[in-house]
């Protein structure tokens, strides 16, 4: 019988009569007979690999090994080729599996791979390869003489611990780069500069690289230098003023090269022809202008060749007014016949001419008084700050300041604001509970102090008969009682009157025991098996003993929450968690909170409990050394962006894992970013470490080597954003002269496919601008505060994006016709502190008018950072949990209006406190967006059509209501 052990064995018998007279017994009693193992053979797949790669062994034995196994000794001909001492064939088995491992070689190298099993053997053969040179490309692959392409050398497997040195060759006539180019140990690329020379006509650069036998070659088209822009600076001017001109070539001249000027229009006169010299690529030149009565536009042409750039002047009549810029947009009346000053400034269209302009000024109403006239001198765009005062009112008053000359007018609206406020904390108490009243001014108390009348309307609500802010202070408090109520709730008024007859009125509201006065859940709508955060809010301080609340849930088995809370005396509110289970279908639960004496008193909020949703996934990118990280940009299966330690932040790029990621810090420089990609170039910047910090404009190529420095010669610092093909945005810090006085300040460039070559975007050198993206020609990014779009990428093409009704905004994304990003609002309160409201995600088509709120109903702010498409990406922060917690901040994606809004984090039921989605890419297989969270970098994968799914499931209303 064959046993499992694969040995026979033979069982006894009986004893058989042979014959009558003869008897024979046979007894065979566990009888074993056993077959020797050796080596059959062994077999390699693949039996050729590249060095640095792995093939998988197999041995082969004549017959199945015993129990125990049977143990087959490895060897290898060649350190090259690594194998383990031994591999093990299982009991009953007459195969196993081992792997050898390869390093890389200079040269095909023939290795022997045996096993030995007693006294036999068998051997395999295993070639490793070398690599071979596999291609060399050029980026970009046609450019202009004078200029720069990146090429880049690929060898079919990693270079050995030398590197390979790869010989390069091309017409030395038509462009300059290294004899030779050296692959680094255990890559598989490197990267070269190629410099263009000066040509008078189209031409074809054939770069050449041999490696052994093999040879590869990529073709350079190089171009004459090209016209790429004309602008004029500054772009409106009063007539009789003069402008200057700026002409730009692709690259160097080798000789002098004319270009045409014209205009339009002769308020606007330019010489007939400008000349740049040898070795330059641009020329300046002067435009002047004459007297106009109305505004004249006239477009300034500049042609060299077929090749014509245009850019518009304005010239505006002398005195031309602007705006009118007010230190606040609002101030309190006058208060105890004490006036309030409030200062204005009147600014120009353009420049002021040979003579001063007089500006006259009204004032809609006696309430704010303003002066007569202002002068803005000669030569100056702004008149020095004026006076102004209000006085009291007893409303709030909208004024409406209008400036006039004989041939324009504008005006500002300013509000004046009744002077005190009064407050009452709390304003809803228990009967029998006391609150205060405070009394708040704008400017300090004159000497005497300011007293107020007080008074009450509600029965046994009591306050003093007056209140008196000291010399001085800004503020007084007074006490008010209240009478035990039993039987209904009383809502009174506290009121103020000023030494002027002013009357400000405060609410309180007296109720006659403790209720539920509200309820509400941060976030509202959870993935199921992740928790939230319920806050109870009653309608009076907690007694001394403290209040205890009843909690229930309509579906305890889904969402699990405390049967109690408790209000600890003199509080209002309390936070409790609430827990919830895995869902299959998006589930709205009822949470009640209640009191149950001396009457009934209940609130209710719904909790959405939503599935979990299988197909989108994510991926943590922090590199293992890294102490935070973020990714920053996609672009296919390629990630860039930070990864940083205790001591420094790291430009990177990742393929899709943690481990993958590629440092691409220069070694001269202490600190990196990288913004953005596009192909095969990732921007950025890098920072020295020394007390005073420069920063310069990066472009890489996936790696060190790669490494480009674009901050041009003179700038005292530049930041590079955004890419799109070889046109990559940013910024310039430039130095202004301004009445005299000189300064720093960011101005909006690109460098049109040329690393040397930049374009200032300020088209009014009024600095603090900022290039945030690109994609084709358009760029986005922000001028003076405001979102700004450069439609093709030259100065007069700037669009203001900003909408009415908001004073700040920025666009950090654009796609095809989209610009994203957010919106704001600053204003004054009657204290004169600054209140902002927002930020709001915003989606702009190009106008201002073609705004977009992409806010979600029930957040507290959102920020819209990337688009791809119809696709937005950015953030939504959540109202805190409770008052002591923080503001969740949640990753978000849009692919319309707000309410098309998914927040990511939920999506995958995550329970960080902060994650960001900064950049989106799409294709075929879905939607790819990267940011960061807690735990560093993230890459999150929506497959193709999830969005609908993943909206159907998302939050209604997520956080605490309006």
């Amino acid at each position: 019988m064959l046993q499992p052990n694969g040995w026979f064995r033979f069982c006894s018998v009986p004893k058989v009569l042979l014959r009558s007279s003869m008897v024979a017994c046979l007894a065979l009693s566990s009888l074993t007979i056993s077959y020797a193992q050796s080596i059959s053979k062994i077999t390699l797949s693949p039996s050729s690999v590249l060095g640095g790669t792995g093939s998988l062994g197999t041995v082969s034995l004549t017959a199945m090994a015993p129990s125990g196994g049977k143990v087959v000794s490895l060897s290898s001909s060649s350190a090259s080729a690594v194998v383990p001492s031994s591999v093990t064939v299982a009991a009953g088995a007459r195969n196993a599996t081992f792997l050898v491992t390869t390093t890389p070689v200079a040269y095909d190298r023939p290795v022997a791979i045996k096993g030995a099993l007693g006294s036999s053997s068998a051997t395999a053969a295993l070639t490793i390869k070398a690599p071979v040179l596999e291609s060399v490309s050029l980026s970009p692959t046609s450019t202009s003489s004078g200029t720069h392409s990146v090429g880049l050398v690929t060898l079919s497997g990693p270079a050995t611990s030398a590197g390979i040195r790869v010989r390069l060759s091309g017409p030395s006539s038509l462009v300059s780069f290294p004899g030779f180019v050296t692959v680094a140990a255990g890559t598989t690329s490197a990267s070269f500069g190629v410099d263009t020379l000066s040509v008078s006509n189209k031409s074809v650069a054939t770069i050449r690289a041999d490696l052994a036998s093999v040879s590869k070659t990529a073709t350079l088209t190089i171009t004459p230098v090209a016209l790429i822009s004309m602008s004029v600076s500054p772009a409106s001017v009063s007539g009789g003023s003069n402008s200057t001109g700026n002409v730009v070539l692709s690259g160097a001249v080798v000789k002098n090269t004319t270009v045409t000027l014209s205009s339009t229009n002769t308020s606007a006169k330019v010489p007939t022809t400008v000349t740049i010299r040898p070795g330059g690529s641009s020329a300046t030149f002067s435009i002047s202008t004459s007297t106009v009565t109305s505004p004249t536009t006239a477009t300034i042409s500049a042609t060299l060749g077929d090749q014509t750039q245009k850019s518009s002047l304005t010239v505006d009549p002398a005195g031309t007014l602007a705006s009118i810029s007010l230190t606040s947009p609002a101030e309190v009346g006058g208060l105890n016949n004490v006036y309030t000053a409030v200062y204005g400034v009147i600014n120009l269209a353009t420049p002021a001419g040979n003579n001063d302009v007089v500006v006259n000024l009204t004032s809609s109403d006696p309430a704010l008084w303003v002066p007569q006239t202002v002068t803005v001198y000669a030569g100056q765009i702004s008149s020095g700050q004026f006076y102004m005062s209000t006085s009291a009112v007893k409303k709030n008053t909208a004024v409406t300041i209008t400036a006039s000359t004989s041939s324009s007018t504008t005006s500002a609206v300013f509000y004046v604001d009744v002077p005190f406020q009064v407050t009452t904390t709390p304003a809803s108490v228990i009967g029998g509970q006391s609150s205060t009243g405070r009394i708040d001014i704008n400017s300090v108390a004159p000497s005497g102090g300011v007293t107020f009348t007080l008074g009450s309307f509600g029965k046994g609500i009591g306050v003093p008969a007056s209140a008196t802010i000291p010399a001085g202070a800004k503020s007084v408090t007074f006490p008010i009682t209240t009478i035990s109520a039993s039987d209904y709730d009383l809502y009174g008024e506290i009121f103020a009157q000023d030494p002027n007859g002013a009357p400000m009125v405060a609410d309180l509201a007296v109720n006659s025991s403790w209720t539920v006065q509200n309820l509400w859940l941060s976030p509202q709508s959870v993935s199921g098996g992740t928790s939230t955060s319920i806050t109870i809010v009653l309608n009076g301080q907690a007694s001394n003993n403290g209040q205890n609340v009843a909690i229930t849930s309509s579906d305890p088995a889904r969402v699990t929450v405390p049967t109690s809370a408790y209000v600890p005396p003199g509080q209002t509110t309390v936070s409790v968690p609430v827990n919830t289970s895995t869902v299959s279908v998006a589930t709205a639960i009822t949470i009640t909170a209640s009191i149950a004496s001396p009457y009934n008193s209940a609130c209710s909020v719904q909790l959405e409990v939503t599935p979990a949703l299988p197909g989108i996934t994510y991926t943590l990118l922090n590199p293992a050394n890294a102490t935070n990280s973020a990714a920053t940009g996609v672009v296919g299966s390629v990630q860039v962006g930070n990864a940083s330690t205790q001591f420094a932040t790291h430009a990177g790029i990742w393929q899709g894992t943690a481990n993958s990621f590629v440092d691409l810090n220069p070694g001269n420089w202490a600190n990196s970013t990288i913004a953005g990609l596009s192909g095969n170039l990732q921007v950025g910047s890098v920072s020295s470490s020394s007390n005073k910090v420069t920063t310069h404009a990066a472009l890489w190529q996936g790696t060190v080597a790669s490494f480009l420095d674009l901050n041009p010669v003179g700038a005292a610092g530049s930041s590079a954003n955004g890419v799109s093909g070889t046109t990559v945005v940013g910024s310039l810090l430039v130095t202004v002269n301004n009445s005299g006085q000189t300064f720093q300040v960011n101005h909006a460039c690109v460098w049109p496919g040329s690393a040397t070559k930049h374009v200032d975007l300020d088209p009014k050198d009024i600095g603090n601008s900022v290039a945030n993206a690109v994609d084709g020609k358009a760029v986005v990014g922000v001028l003076a505060n405001q979102a700004a779009l450069w439609s093709s990428g030259t100065v007069g093409s700037y669009v203001n994006l900003q909408p009415s009704n908001w004073n700040q905004s920025v666009a950090l994304g654009v796609s095809g016709d989209t610009q994203v990003g957010s919106v704001g609002l600053t204003t004054v309160d009657i204290n004169g502190h600054s209140q902002f409201l927002g930020p709001h995600a915003s989606r702009w088509t190009g106008t201002a008018a073609s705004f977009i709120d992409l806010q979600p109903v029930g957040v507290l702010t959102s920020e819209a950072k990337g688009v791809a498409g119809e696709i937005v990406v950015g953030t939504v922060t959540f109202y805190p949990y409770n008052m002591d917690s923080v503001y969740p901040v949640h990753a978000a994606i849009w692919s319309g209006d707000g309410s098309t809004f998914i927040d990511l984090q939920a999506a995958i039921g995550a329970n960080w406190a902060t994650s960001s989605a900064t950049a989106v890419f799409t294709d075929s297989t879905g939607i790819y967006v990267v940011g960061n969270c807690d735990a560093g970098a993230i890459l999150w994968h929506i497959p193709p059509g999830l969005l609908p799914i993943a909206r159907s499931h998302s939050p209604n209303n997520p956080g605490k209501p309006k």
